[in-house]
């Protein structure tokens, strides 16, 4: 909610409410592991499952 702001609504990060009809749950897997330009990495911080979950989740959102 930090950064994707309440609701996935956006704030300093992207809006993510539409995320999954411009990228795939591999690609958000991906992104959530390794980070990218703001986002840090998260490979450290979450479980494979947890990632999986959130990606799954995330791509749902179309």
């Amino acid at each position: 909610m930090a950064c994707h702001g309440a609701g996935l609504a956006g704030d300093f990060g992207p809006n993510l409410t539409k995320v999954g009809s411009h990228k795939t749950k591999d690609e958000i897997a991906a992104q959530i592991l390794k980070g990218k330009g703001d986002m840090p990495p998260f490979e450290s911080a979450l479980k494979s499952d947890e990632i999986e979950a959130l990606a799954t989740w995330l791509a749902a959102k179309k």
